[in-house]
């Protein structure tokens, strides 16, 4: 993949020789395959994620209880800044942990 370096016998000088590399290693970099340093996404994959509102399950009763007052009431989407959809589904899970008698 590299030149090889200039001898005695090669027409390129130095300052090509350089140069060559300098392209080469440009070319790895737009091409994906410059593996020297990770790149951002490969930094941010490596975190570990919280989960989202409509990835929630009624087993995660920790995670529910953050979106109930201390009376029992499901806190309302003003408050709980979730879409609707995600509102709706928080409200489901948290009914039907209920029911599993998981939540109070």
């Amino acid at each position: 993949m590299h030149s090889n370096p200039p001898n005695s016998n090669s027409p390129l000088s130095d300052s090509s020789f350089f140069f060559t590399l300098a392209l080469e290693a440009k070319m790895r970099s737009f091409s994906g395959l410059n593996t020297c340093f990770p790149t951002f996404m490969e930094q941010v994959a490596d975190k570990p994620r919280s989960k989202k509102p409509l990835d929630y399950t009624f087993f995660d009763t920790e995670l529910l209880t953050r979106h109930v007052t201390d009376t029992g009431k499901i806190l309302p989407r003003r408050i709980t800044h979730f879409s609707a959809k995600e509102q709706r589904h928080v409200t489901k899970t948290i009914k039907r942990a209920r029911a599993m008698l998981l939540m109070k």
